[in-house]
């Protein structure tokens, strides 16, 4: 069944061999609240949209444009396994549009079955209809198959996701539209195209890649579906940038933990980060029993309050807007999406070129420790770091009033907020990540750092655990300084300073370009090695003390010493070490 419309303000033409479109709920669509979908409404609104999509092809020449053979590349994200399936096509030589990247063709396209109807009358003017797009030779990805696949895929795991998502009975089940590579290999260069069915409707851009959100066209089952993405997957991947025709989307961003695959529009964390802090859990959000994602409580997202309050409506409305564009007056059609705000943009400056803006010493609200850490880092705690370090750098833009401008009417970027950056370094401290862990004992050891350079919230005794804390979940400089801590403790705990440092000999030292957080280990591992030796020559403090284990350290220390051009180091560690062994021996 075709999605019912009536003079759509957008038309689009979306990768997908076929789909299913949003079923059709009859309740109030239009502008007055007493009109309802009737059955006869409905057969009227399905047979307007069955001519329009007619007319779209209705200069399609049939016998002048030649049928090829061709290959279509399917992709199971289920089983993450590509498939192939023989078809003809009829592909047009001219471009009837174009895009900023790629070039559209109208097609027709005859698979499987239907192949058999080939000798039959009329069979390509019934043939199912499609755009090919192809990228622009100047535009074209680096390797070009590579391209086409990631978007099929893109496609496709989006698709996967919309049929886990209505697997929980949401208000509104989603549908992505199907896509698919096509090899047209009777050509010489074995042109592929990108393939898109045609979606008549109001095509609508609900989200984009970096937390904007439409008022104009605010629903919840976009947000929702995006939101639950996130949980779904556990942090792996958040799927947003939603548009199409009511709840059948197409053309989707994902962002990825890794930052890997999806092109430019996958912004790693920082996408998902930018999504959850404008995203307000709502009623869909509820029902699916999403967790929400925790927020400072000040008035950092004072300027999203007029969006909140229209989404606060959005929610206790009982009408549903699953048909309200399809009865509303729209202006002329046209291909492709149209302008919108990008959402939160980025200032360039980097963290010591910020402006800092004074804010009282109360602001900084030093959050209890739970008992109980996980070990495992929580999928929503490199989120957090990643917001922490948005809102401390003053890198998230204010949205302006009205939350739907053009670009250029937001210009301002909101001054670093401190306090909720504060807030988020704990939070992804609290959630197991060692990095925040040793960010929030910085600042509570009042170290010199880089970050949160002007907050005093010094607690010593608290920045010890968190760098315990980050030393059990296997941070090289954690334990080094957690050995250090323990050797020159009063009183000494000698037997654990070897532990730490044993736990270092097996370990891999980090990448000097590593973020530290204040806590860099400059030394060496001979050093190390060095340090330990020094530990079991005397012992003491509840340590027993073992010359021969210590002479072979610092034996060790000083060949690699020597490796590193460090002879006098070299020199006075063999000396050390024979002087342990004169004593053993003795």
């Amino acid at each position: 069944m075709d999605i019912p419309q009536s003079a759509p303000s957008r038309q689009r033409f979306l990768d997908v061999p076929s789909a299913s479109p949003p079923q059709i709920d009859p309740v109030v669509a239009g502008s007055s609240p007493s009109r309802r979908l009737t059955p006869k409404l409905v057969r009227r609104l399905v047979t307007v949209a069955r001519d329009q999509r007619k007319c779209q092809f209705a200069g399609f020449d049939d016998e002048g444009t030649p049928t090829e053979k061709a290959v279509m590349h399917l992709y199971d994200a289920e089983r993450n396994l590509w498939v192939e399936e023989v078809a003809l096509v009829k592909v047009e030589p001219e471009k009837f549009a174009e895009g900023a990247l790629r070039e559209c063709f109208r097609a027709k396209l005859v698979r499987g079955k239907e192949l058999s109807t080939l000798g039959k009358a009329r069979c390509w003017e019934q043939a199912t209809r499609w755009v090919a797009k192809r990228y622009k030779p100047d535009k074209s990805p680096e390797d070009p198959r590579v391209g086409y696949m990631e978007d099929v895929q893109l496609q496709m795991i989006s698709k996967h996701y919309g049929e886990l998502f209505n697997q929980h009975h949401p208000p509104k089940k989603v549908d992505f539209l199907q896509a698919f590579l096509l090899e047209c290999f009777g050509r010489k260069d074995r042109t592929l195209y990108c393939v898109e069915a045609y979606l008549p409707g109001e095509y609508v851009k609900y989200t984009n890649n970096t937390g904007f959100f439409d008022v104009e066209h605010m629903r919840n089952t976009p947000q929702a579906f995006s939101h639950f993405t996130f949980v779904e997957s556990k942090g792996d991947l958040l799927i947003c940038d939603i548009q199409g025709v009511s709840d059948l989307y197409t053309d989707p961003a994902i962002h990825t933990a890794d930052k890997k695959h999806y092109g430019a529009g996958n912004l790693g964390h920082r996408g998902m980060a930018l999504f959850l802090y404008s995203h307000e859990c709502n009623f869909v959000c509820r029902q699916l029993k999403l967790t929400p994602f925790e927020h400072a409580k000040t008035k950092s997202k004072k300027h999203l309050e007029k969006f909140f309050e229209v989404q606060r409506k959005l929610n206790n409305q009982s009408l549903s807007d699953s048909f309200r564009a399809v009865l509303s007056a729209s202006p002329p059609a046209r291909i492709g999406p149209s302008p919108m705000a990008t959402g939160f943009l980025e200032a360039p400056s980097p963290r010591k070129n910020v402006q800092l803006t004074a804010q009282p010493m109360s602001d900084f609200i030093v959050l209890p420790l739970p008992d109980l850490i996980p070990v495992s880092v929580s999928y929503e705690a490199a989120v957090h770091l990643t917001l922490a370090t948005l809102h401390e750098e003053g890198r998230i833009a204010r949205l302006d009033d009205s939350f739907h401008r053009e670009a250029e009417h937001i210009e301002e970027v909101t001054p670093p907020s401190l306090t909720c950056a504060w807030f988020h370094y704990q939070k992804a401290a609290h959630l197991g990540h060692s990095g925040a862990q040793l960010a929030v004992a910085s600042v509570l050891a009042n170290m010199p750092r880089d970050h949160m350079q002007h907050t005093d919230c010094e607690d010593r005794d608290l920045a010890n655990k968190y760098l315990e804390l980050a030393a059990e979940r296997g941070d090289y400089h954690a334990r080094f300084h957690c050995a250090q801590n323990a050797q020159f403790d009063e009183p000494p705990k000698l037997k654990e300073a070897l532990d730490w440092y044993m736990t270092l000999l097996e370990a891999t030292p980090p990448d000097p370009e590593e973020e530290a957080y204040g806590w860099t280990v400059t030394q060496a591992p001979f050093e190390i090695k060095a340090a330990l030796a020094s530990l079991l020559k005397d012992g003491g403090a509840g340590l027993e003390a073992n010359r021969s284990r210590a002479a072979e350290l610092w034996n060790e220390a000083a060949e690699e010493a020597m490796s590193s051009m460090k002879g006098k180091l070299a020199t006075k560690y063999y000396a050390l070490a024979a002087e342990c062994d004169y004593v053993s021996q003795s």
